[in-house]
């Protein structure tokens, strides 16, 4: 990608926090909403240096910091590590996402609902996710990305097998044009999809439409308002939500369609497909109405057995 010099470390801070940079380590301390000039926490967190003498004798000096005489979005900006496209517009808020994100998936007891969406971008990619839903909350975990044009539609199979071949699974999703008749022969090859019927509602897969991922997109923020989500820390998804804003729908400037990056430089195709996934399992009855599956083989026989572990977070 090409950066002017006035984008070039916000574009290398994008790279380096989505994972597409994969040779540059980025540390940062800083702010992700605006504070008074006179907040201390704010201003000691942001600077771990204030106190310590520097090269050719400069130092950070907190009276120099509490004298500040610009504005506020200039004192954060300045003097805090704040980016200036951290504005209102983002669409969830990244702090009370950060406080709901969880390293590792807990062990489960009771009814489970599990959702598989998946969704391309524009750039031949198929980012796939699973939620979790519980009596609790609902757990989101983002398998890695696949690139259909280098590596082919059937590291998709292999990506999401275990999870809809578990008894909990009852939805899944795909979304995007890019790739979607070769998930669809994918699933059908596996039993999971009727190319000869037509519709969208066979067995569990269903394509979605505009309408739902307007819904899809209310649900994940509502539910992140509400504390009923509970999202695996995977940097290429906090790195969308971080810069996603509300995508209105065609010619109206209000609404929500999906998200939008706000900097025009971060991929925001793991948040919505984070929130198919999450919209999916919300939209299944607890508990009951077992469903058989066309492809009973290797099924855990407790659904969430040892081999359905979520790995690692990404």
């Amino acid at each position: 990608a090409i950066s002017s010099a006035g984008t070039f470390f916000m574009d290398l801070r994008n790279n380096v926090k989505s994972g597409r940079k994969k040779d540059a380590c980025w540390l940062e301390w800083g702010v992700d909403k605006l504070h008074e000039k006179d907040d201390l926490d704010a201003i000691y967190d942001s600077n771990p240096s204030i106190g310590l003498k520097m090269a050719a004798g400069k130092s950070v000096s907190l009276r120099k910091l509490l004298n500040f005489n610009g504005s506020v979005e200039s004192f954060n900006t300045e003097h805090l590590g704040y980016w200036p496209s951290q504005s209102k517009e983002r669409a969830i808020d990244i702090t009370r996402w950060d406080d709901l994100t969880v390293t590792s998936l807990p062990t489960i007891h009771g009814d489970v609902r599990t959702a598989v969406a998946i969704k391309s971008n524009d750039n031949d990619g198929i980012d796939i996710a699973v939620a979790l839903r519980t009596d609790a909350t609902t757990y989101i975990h983002m398998l890695p990305q696949i690139d259909i044009a280098r590596q082919g539609i059937e590291p998709v199979w292999d990506a999401i097998k275990k999870y809809i071949r578990s008894g909990t699974c009852k939805a899944i999703v795909i979304d995007g044009k890019v790739g979607q008749f070769e998930i669809l022969k994918l699933l059908s090859k596996h039993g999971y999809w009727n190319l000869q019927k037509k519709g969208s509602s066979q067995r569990k897969v269903s394509l979605t439409s505009p309408l739902d991922m307007a819904q899809a997109a209310s649900t994940i923020i509502t539910s992140t308002i509400e504390k009923t989500v509970s999202p695996l820390a995977q940097p290429a998804l906090r790195a969308a939500v971080e810069d996603a804003g509300k995508r209105a729908p065609r010619g109206s400037s209000s609404g929500i369609q999906g998200f939008k990056s706000m900097s025009g430089r971060v991929d925001v195709n793991p948040l919505e497909t984070a929130a198919l996934a999450l919209h999916a399992s919300l939209k299944q009855r607890m508990p009951g109405d077992r469903e058989e599956i066309a492809d009973t083989k290797d099924r855990p026989s407790n659904g969430w057995g040892e081999d359905m572990s979520w790995g690692s977070p990404l």
